[in-house]
């Protein structure tokens, strides 16, 4: 049977696919080698959505493939519908082939993509961040900050244990505490917008079976998980390609009525479903039963928002998210792009100015990167790389003001010097962690 040798640089979606795609080779019977020079075949999965992504995979590919002649790689992922002429032309190799998760599967093995989804768990042992250091999103110095918080926690009766990891990015979904399962309920997104490849890298929107899904959440249960991570790259719309009937209210009621113990989380909803659904969502973050809301918001700028033909409501959507924020434990994530086509300094200051108003948990901040095959890949007006990364520093820097803001009004209390090794811990950190994800 072939050696081979795979990796990814994929998000969590992709993270979870590529897992179901090694169970099946490994049952297979394919043999997995930690050095690419001793496989007969490299299976690469990436990630398309940033051109840093895609750069960052044919640096990887061409070092696995280094002396040695025509190695058969096989790319899969986003990627592999995304840049398909670019990664072809850049691979020190004529043996390149392009495959999707499930044709990979379909071609290498005895089982279908499906039935090896339904049969596996993805819960808090799965390795969802494989071991490129690009995704790494616990650092040494996060690990170091949470024990000084815990110490000051025994010490002084505080909560800071708690807060850090409500506001720091990984320690949900990748660094869970308790035992957590996740289930991708849906694939794809039904919207256009200007910027993204999502629709071409994923394929057409497609829902899971409601039935299969109840089905994963039962073994979960008895397994005593009882925290569900709804994983997808737009869960709001679940259901729009079924034919039962099924949509995001039924498949969240039907979820949380199968054990009163259980909790959900859910990445991603966008804006439009979110309010949509707003009176189901709100019933249950009221009730502690939906403890994350992942929802992408991008710019505080409605005239952004139409040309990226996203199209949600502000005025709508604001007062919503901070109903929620001020009035129940549900923790937020938003998306926040920045530098998109004709981007002015008064658009970027009401970005600013609702990332403070709403003082959402978890961010993640994101330069606008031109993709093929995009309308605003063909924008005149780009901005500089230069002028996004100063406005990208400008964000993270009200946010993680806003961070250590909260983190003062906790520890008003304790010695002045603790105060200051804390707030210093959290803001390198944080800091750390940034130029490493940009780098």
């Amino acid at each position: 049977m072939k050696k081979i040798f795979i990796k990814h640089n994929g998000c969590l979606n992709l993270s979870y696919d590529f897992n179901i795609t090694k169970s099946g080779l490994e049952k297979a019977g394919y043999e997995f080698v930690s050095n690419p020079s001793e496989a007969d075949e490299i299976v690469f999965a990436g990630c398309g959505v940033r051109a840093a992504w895609v750069d960052d995979a044919i640096k990887q590919l061409n070092s696995f493939i280094e002396g040695k002649n025509n190695q058969r790689v096989v790319v899969t992922g986003c990627i592999s519908k995304i840049e398909t002429n670019r990664i072809e032309s850049s691979l020190n190799t004529n043996e390149v082939h392009f495959k999707s998760f499930q044709d990979l599967v379909k071609d290498y093995t005895q089982f279908s993509f499906d039935l090896l989804e339904k049969d596996y768990s993805q819960n808090e042992q799965t390795d969802l961040e494989g071991d490129n250091p690009l995704r790494k999103k616990v650092t040494p110095l996060k690990e170091k900050t949470l024990m000084f918080l815990d110490q000051l926690d025994r010490k002084y009766g505080l909560k800071l244990v708690n807060e850090y990891r409500r506001s720091t990015s990984g320690f949900f979904f990748y660094n869970e505490t308790e035992p957590t399962e996740m289930i991708t309920v849906s694939r794809s997104c039904l919207y256009n917008c200007s910027f993204c490849t999502i629709p071409k890298g994923r394929g057409e929107y497609s829902s899971m079976p409601i039935s299969t899904i109840i089905e994963k959440v039962s073994k979960a249960i008895s397994k005593g998980i009882f925290r569900i991570i709804l994983i997808g790259d737009e869960v709001g719309n679940y259901g729009r390609d079924l034919k039962d009937g099924s949509n995001f209210k039924t498949l969240v009621d039907e979820i949380l009525s199968i054990d009163k113990r259980l909790k959900i989380a859910i990445r991603y909803i966008e804006p439009t479903p979110f309010y949509k659904n707003f009176d189901t969502i709100k019933k249950y973050c009221i009730e502690d039963r939906i403890y994350l809301l992942h929802i992408p918001l991008q710019t505080g700028s409605q005239e952004l928002l139409k040309q990226m033909n996203r199209n949600h409501n502000l005025d709508r959507v604001i007062p919503l998210y901070k109903d929620l924020t001020e009035n129940t434990v549900t923790t937020f994530y938003c998306n926040w792009m920045i530098g998109f086509p004709g981007e002015t300094e008064e658009d970027f200051q009401m970005t600013i100015d609702l990332a403070k108003h709403l003082q959402i948990q978890l961010n993640t901040v994101i330069p606008f990167s031109a993709r093929p095959d995009t309308i605003a890949y063909d924008r005149a007006d780009k901005i500089s790389t230069d002028k996004i990364q100063e406005r990208c520093d400008r964000l993270e820097e009200v946010l993680l003001q806003s961070k250590l803001d909260k983190f003062k009004k906790m520890i008003a209390n304790i010695p002045t010097d603790e105060q200051e090794k804390m707030l210093e811990l959290i803001a390198t950190a944080e800091q750390t962690n940034l130029k490493h994800l940009n780098g």
